[in-house]
């Protein structure tokens, strides 16, 4: 039954994927400097990365979302996509270990609008994780019977 759908399920979950990270990373994008500084605010990486992080993830961001309209590389935007979710979701988690629950994630804004309670966030990111990895499952190629070479 799946079958018959999978190719719309696959362009649903390529489009809403994409929208969720070409979203993310605009205005990370058009402000660089303000996402280093959440960055920071996670205390998770090396001082010296943090500008490199900041420049490099809004645009890994946008190239996955840009790959997945356009259909090209899917199941390899759908793993790094997949990654990246993980990624984010365990930042969110070091936060709750540290007992920090309401925090700017950065997900979507630069700007201190965005805080939220770290328990909605990894509902949220955990939402989209599902459907990265259900995109990453239904878009790997399937693998072909082999022919047996003819005995001669």
């Amino acid at each position: 039954m799946i079958a018959r759908y999978r190719p719309w399920i696959i362009v649903a979950l390529r489009l809403t994927v994409a929208a969720f990270f070409m979203y993310a990373a605009i205005d990370k994008i058009a402000h660089p400097d303000r996402f280093a500084d959440v960055v920071w605010d996670y205390q998770i990486l090396p001082e010296w990365s943090i500008n490199f992080f900041a420049a490099i993830l809004p645009w890994v961001e946008m190239t996955v979302g840009f790959t997945l309209i356009a259909g090209i590389w899917v199941p390899s935007a759908a793993g790094l996509a997949t990654a990246m979710m993980l990624m984010f979701m365990a930042a969110v988690a070091v936060g709750l270990v540290r007992g920090n629950d309401a925090f700017h994630c950065g997900c979507f804004s630069t700007t201190q609008e965005g805080e939220g309670s770290g328990w909605d966030l990894l509902w949220r990111d955990g939402l989209m994780l599902a459907a990265c990895v259900a995109l990453l499952s239904l878009a790997w190629p399937k693998a072909q019977p082999s022919q047996s070479p003819e005995a001669t």
